[in-house]
């Protein structure tokens, strides 16, 4: 990354409320604290557990089988969640209260991923609700655009001195029926679901993630609250629109990490099977030659 000597390298936002820190670097959320309790929402980052805060999930969401995908039949290989969350973006905008990031396809993404592309993410403070746009223009006069989006934000599970994991809850708006499909042991999505029965409240015990992330499809819900039994602080993520949604803590070696991830997506993992072509992908996002794609989602801090 080439930057000018004296460049800033972080955005922060501010308001009576909350002070928001973002990374150039893959315009992630670094912190979100609350200037009057002073109580730190978003994971430090610790790279012995996790060494990201909230990274955004472009073009891919999940892992792909062998890192693969085909584009008419030709073969391209693309990591985990793709390539956004590790790259520079360029700070367009910026407000006390509202930053605009910028990242465009370039030959180091066209040499893995064939389309161009303008990624726009909005950050905007008010009170003490952070939302977050996402705008992906296809610049393309003639070909579509195929990709998945996704928001991948860890929530500290210590906000308060004394606070431990299974302190903490995770609450829907009503009652639904819950069921996780299943992660197979290489990442993909599985042919299995466990079921989570009928309820509102989802207690969180690492021995829930053993069988890595918690991944619902076709949400019938469109918001999700942690909350702690000790005290009234926590997170709300709005995120209407999004068909999929995943919860998840690392379990690597037994590891039980201080944090929790809310995760809705345009998208999800490859099956096994496949279909490999990206434009036949499920939840997959076919954008039109010089068409934007908009969507939103929000964090609700208390």
């Amino acid at each position: 990354m080439n930057r000018t000597k004296g460049e800033k390298l972080v955005v922060i936002l501010a308001n009576e409320k909350l002070s928001v820190t973002i990374a150039k670097a893959g315009a992630e959320i670094h912190s979100v604290m609350h200037q009057e309790t002073g109580i730190e929402y978003i994971w430090k980052g610790d790279a012995k557990f996790w060494g990201r805060h909230t990274p955004v999930l472009f073009p891919i969401v999940g892992k792909l089988v062998d890192n693969q995908f085909l584009v008419n039949g030709e073969t391209y290989t693309m990591t985990q969640h793709g390539f956004a969350r590790d790259m520079e973006f360029v700070c367009v905008e910026q407000e006390p209260t509202r930053a605009v990031f910028c990242l465009t396809s370039n030959e180091e993404t066209l040499a893995k991923f064939p389309f161009g592309f303008e990624l726009y993410i909005t950050y905007i403070l008010e009170g003490e609700s952070v939302h977050i746009d996402w705008q992906v223009s296809n610049p393309d006069t003639d070909e579509n655009l195929y990709f998945s989006i996704g928001a991948h934000p860890a929530f500290s599970t210590t906000l308060m001195p004394g606070d431990s994991f299974e302190d903490y809850y995770f609450e829907l708006p009503e009652v639904v029926e819950l069921q996780s499909r299943d992660l197979t042991a290489d990442g993909q999505l599985g042919d299995t679901y466990t079921s989570l029965g009928r309820c509102r409240e989802i207690p969180l015990h690492y021995d829930v993630f053993n069988k890595d992330a918690l991944v619902f499809e076709d949400l019938e819900f469109e918001s999700i609250a942690l909350r702690c039994r000790n005290h009234d602080h926590g997170v709300n993520v709005q995120f209407h629109g999004f068909p999929d949604l995943g919860l998840w803590t690392p379990r690597t070696n037994g590891m039980e990490a201080p944090f929790i991830c809310i995760e809705p997506w345009f998208g999800h993992a490859d099956t096994a099977d496949g279909p490999f072509e990206i434009s036949q992908k499920p939840g997959i996002i076919e954008l039109n030659p010089l068409k934007e794609f908009n969507t939103r989602y929000s964090m609700i801090f208390y």
